[in-house]
Formats: C-alpha cells, structure tokens, sequence
C-alpha cells in the first residue's frame, strides 16, 4: 500500500544472519555475484520483498520476504555485511539507496532538541526526523522501552564526543538525505584503506581531484570517504569513515600510489 515515491530503506551496517538461517529456506533468495545496486533494485522493485543482506566478502546479495520483527534477533555481528530494511515514508523524498544508518544500543548524549513522546514504532520515529521543519534533525534515537522519538540536529560526526554506549535499549537513526555545503575539507588518512565496505567505482575520475568532484556529488549514498590509486587511475567510493568502519574492516598495507581521504568539516 505503499506509493513508489514513499518506498525506502533503512541500513544497519556490519551485521549478517548466520548461514543456517537462509540457507534452504524459501523466505530467503541468494543471488551471487551481484553488487549492492543491484540488490537494492531487486528488493526495491519486489513487492515481495522485505529485506535485503549485502555479503560484501562474498559479493553476494540475500533477498528476504521475513518482516523486521522476525529478523532483528537473529542479526549478528559481521564486518562485511549489511541489513537494509524496506519502509513507507509518506511526505519525504530523497534519492538514496537508504535514508537512514541504524546502530543499535548507541544515542547522543545531551542533545535532545525535540522528544516526541510515545510515537509507537521506530519507523514512525524516523518519519518525524524527515520530515521536521524546525530544524535540520540529522539524527534521532527511538527507546524501546518508552517509545519516546528524540531528534537532534547533532550527529555522531558533528558531535562525536557525545556518542555513547547505553545499556537502554535503543537505535540511533542517522539521517542520509540531510543536505549539506558545497565547500567540504577531505583529510588524508595515512595507512589506511576502507576494505569490506560498499564501495562505487568511478570511472570517469582520472584525478585526484576529480574524485574527490565524485565524493561529494555521488547520489546513491552520503560518500564519506575516497580512495585514489594514482598509478591506475582508480577512484573509489564509500559511505564508511573511521566513525563508522568497525575495528577489522581497514587495511594498512597500502600501496604507495594510493590515498584514502576522509570527508572533514563542511562549511558555507
């Protein structure tokens, strides 16, 4: 009963169900050899379909028709895949592969700008950061217990020291679609190379700088961070940082011809 403009879906990075869990079971689809974009399109296009997994280790792609409430206590901890849940969002539109980075058992410590009471469900309180007019809510957290929806317009990023483990039950909801200036600083990160990641290949930069130009204008996902192989001529892209990437998931035997940059502070 969803319109085609409302469709979206909401990511949580760095998990997997176990392989007992999909394999031989006709709610799960296993496509191999195929990228996430085509996995976001299959799921997209799928009346039938719930869920999609990214395996980014196997390069693999796992179609589900299970709803959230089945799934979400079965999800376990894996560097190299991804959960990304189809919702309704009415009165919002934005282009992005997803529209919102889910970590559980994380909030911001502090920083409530607006709490909204008993909203009932988490997608409910994800629809109230979209579409918030006050101020730009770049994040919010859902309490299970209370069902309270609290927005802020401070993210782990612009505010990392407030990024805390709790031991109440909640989700952080980091909003993807929020705009942001032209005039952004890239920082190199020395040693350092974002494996296991989503990651679109670029192939139209031929320079550094140029893909840096394709960072900052990629539409699928928010890229964070780029990787230029000068001696190649290879850009690639990645929505992960160092505030996102678990401990695992980076590389520091990197060539000498690449660079790994990171998206900084971004001013008007």
């Amino acid at each position: 009963g969803c319109a085609p403009e409302g469709k979206a879906f909401i990511r949580t990075s760095s998990v997997m169900l176990a392989v007992s869990v999909y394999t031989g079971s006709d709610d799960y689809l296993v496509l191999p050899k195929t990228n996430p974009s085509q996995c976001y399109r299959l799921c997209y296009d799928s009346e039938d379909c719930k869920a999609y997994f990214v395996d980014y280790m196997n390069y693999s792609c796992i179609l589900t028709k299970k709803d959230h409430l089945t799934i979400r206590p079965q999800l376990k901890p894996h560097f190299a895949g991804s959960y990304h849940r189809k919702i309704c969002l009415s009165g919002f539109r934005c282009q992005r592969h997803w529209t919102f980075d889910v970590v559980p058992g994380i909030r911001l410590v502090g920083q409530e700008d607006k709490v909204v009471p008993d909203i009932g469900s988490e997608d409910r309180c994800i629809e109230a950061c979209s579409i918030e007019k006050s101020f730009n809510c770049r994040s919010a957290i859902y309490e299970f217990t209370t069902r309270n929806c609290i927005l802020s317009m401070y993210d782990r990023r612009v505010a990392p020291e407030i990024f805390k483990i709790t031991s109440v039950e909640v989700d952080y909801l980091e909003n993807q679609c929020v705009s942001e200036p032209s005039q952004c600083i890239f920082n190199q990160q020395n040693g350092r190379m974002i494996t296991h990641a989503q990651v679109y290949l670029s192939l139209s930069s031929t320079t550094r700088e140029r893909c840096q130009e394709s960072c900052i204008e990629h539409t699928d996902f928010r890229c964070r961070s780029f990787m230029f192989d000068d001696s190649r001529s290879l850009c690639l892209l990645t929505p992960e940082d160092s505030y996102s990437s678990p401990e695992g998931s980076t590389n520091t035997e990197v060539t000498s011809s690449s660079e790994t940059y990171e998206l900084g502070s971004c001013i008007d």
